[in-house]
């Protein structure tokens, strides 16, 4: 029997680790996992962002930067800084300022 496998009963399991392939593997579940937020981030904040027409929550993007580690949730919409900084506007049924 390997090192690496035990016998449990009827059951038997065998680890195999490839160390070489494991930074890659780690960086690219830290990417996914990262993107996954960006993208929960948007739908939390498009669930509370102003609606008048949908242009707005429309544009809405989650971008990966530079190496991937980091994403920028943002809108692109000519009044989207606004409705971000004037936070005394008020909108209907709980939307919000983002």
């Amino acid at each position: 029997m390997s090192k690496h496998a035990q016998n449990l009963g009827n059951w038997r399991y065998a680890v195999n680790v490839q160390a070489d392939a494991l930074p890659a593997r780690v960086e690219q579940a830290a990417k996914l996992s990262i993107s996954r937020i960006g993208e929960h981030i948007k739908a939390e904040s498009n669930a509370i962002a102003p609606l008048r027409e949908g242009t707005m929550i429309e544009s809405s993007r989650v971008e990966p930067i530079e190496d991937g580690l980091t994403v920028r949730v943002s809108y692109n919409t000519v009044y989207s800084r606004y409705q971000h900084n004037v936070t005394t506007l008020h909108h209907p049924n709980g939307r919000q300022a983002l």
